[in-house]
């Protein structure tokens, strides 16, 4: 299955037909892991209250918020601290790359079976019909 998105940067057209096919981003991984991508994340403005900064996660909404909006729209909303959440999210990414790589083992180790299997089934097949041939041939014999 082919994805197509537009790069949040230059605005050009990525196309990948597989995971396998995705580059990293090195300049931004290196970016984000740095002090001044630490400190760009922690300083991002809230979209309604450009005056504040986003501090939390809304898990009821699926929204950044700052301290104003949880007061004004998220009271009573699950919140926690954009740390946090960055946190749960690694932690989530780490998790389903470890399940993936678990699936990739179990398929091959089901390759191998299915082919040792229909390996078997040939065999078997072939010695039932020598099996036949021989009964036949036996038959013929005594007839």
């Amino acid at each position: 299955m082919e994805h197509s998105r537009e790069c949040p940067g230059c605005g050009d057209e990525i196309k990948e037909s597989s995971v396998e096919e995705c580059a990293k981003n090195i300049k931004l991984l290196n970016f984000i892991n740095s002090d001044e991508g630490l400190n760009y994340i922690n300083s991002i403005p809230c979209p309604k209250h450009p005056d504040k900064i986003v501090e939390y996660f809304c898990k009821t909404c699926s929204v950044s918020v700052c301290v104003k909006d949880m007061y004004e729209d998220h009271n009573g909303h699950q919140l926690v601290q954009i740390k946090e959440m960055g946190d749960t999210l690694k932690q989530n990414v780490i998790d389903l790359q470890k399940m993936i790589e678990n699936s990739k083992r179990i398929i091959e180790e089901n390759r191998v079976l299915v082919v040792q299997i229909s390996e078997e089934l040939e065999r078997l097949l072939d010695q039932q019909l020598n099996n036949i041939k021989d009964g036949f041939s036996d038959l013929m014999r005594k007839l």
